[in-house]
């Protein structure tokens, strides 16, 4: 069986650690012959301290599913939102009081201000911030807005002009903006596909409106967290008091059928049986 994990808030704590029980437990279930994958709204280089904890070396996704990579590195896929477009999306915010944003190309956030307090957790977290120059020609993985409760506004501003392109709102006031085809769940459809899973072979788990496509492509999905998108019907299980879910370092056998183990496309090997429990905050 393929697992496809987002991290933060799902098997990442709010306090940006990812539990040694949870790593303990991905790392017994690759053991068993599963295979583990990683697809997050961050950039490559903010989740790669995780991806080494769980040992995942290569097919992973990252800027929500605009980039994928595969093996030794290769990029398999990078949507990116085009200079032309990067432009006429901020020239209608560049001058407003309100509104921050963030031009997000590879290990860099290009910001409007970057003494703002809004990217304060850029310079804990060793991010590289420098301050966007209207016009530079920049080509950028994703935008972030801050809006100060205009995040509604925005998205339908986004929609309107440029429709194929993807926007994400959050609860803390931020809305992320990708380019066309750049999501979670056509992202998990190209790694299964390269790593020889179907659909009904793949278990996705997530927290939050990026993570709506890969749960929703996958045969069984697992929605995390107070605020997780709400079940759907058969395919769904909902762990609504949960901020993190971790394996049973047991395996044991589910009763439901859509846990049934099948052997891994990649190893031949035969899984070992696993249930999902849920571990609070």
């Amino acid at each position: 069986m393929l697992l496809a994990f987002d991290l933060d808030k799902t098997i990442v704590r709010s306090d940006l650690v990812l539990p040694a029980e949870i790593a303990d437990a991905l790392h017994r279930a690759r053991d068993a012959g599963h295979t583990v994958t990683v697809l997050t709204g961050r950039p490559q280089t903010a989740m790669l301290e995780y991806l080494a904890q769980l040992g995942v070396t290569d097919y992973y996704s990252a800027n929500h599913g605009a980039l994928v990579v595969g093996r030794g590195g290769e990029i398999l896929r990078q949507q990116r939102i085009g200079a032309d477009h990067v432009r006429a999306l901020l020239e209608r915010f560049h001058a407003h009081p309100e509104i921050e944003f963030s031009c997000v190309a590879d290990d860099t956030l290009f910001v409007k201000n970057p003494d703002d307090a809004r990217w304060g957790w850029a310079h804990t977290a060793n991010r590289k911030l420098e301050r966007y120059r209207h016009g530079a020609g920049l080509v950028a993985d994703k935008l972030v807005f801050s809006a100060n409760g205009m995040t509604q506004a925005i998205a339908a501003h986004v929609s309107e002009h440029f429709p194929d392109f993807v926007t994400y709102p959050w609860d803390e006031g931020y809305l992320e903006v990708t380019g066309p085809e750049a999501d979670k769940g056509s992202a998990l459809a190209l790694l299964a596909g390269l790593l020889g899973y179907g659909a009904e072979q793949v278990t996705a788990f997530g927290d939050g409106p990026n993570d709506v496509t890969m749960l929703e492509w996958a045969g069984r999905a697992v929605a995390v967290g107070l605020h997780a998108p709400p079940p759907r019907p058969r395919s769904w299980a909902w762990r609504g008091g949960s901020r993190s879910i971790c394996f049973s370092t047991r395996f044991q056998r589910p009763k439901s059928d859509a846990f049934r183990s099948t052997p891994s496309p990649t190893t031949g090997l035969q899984p070992a049986p696993f249930r999902l429990i849920s571990e609070p905050d």
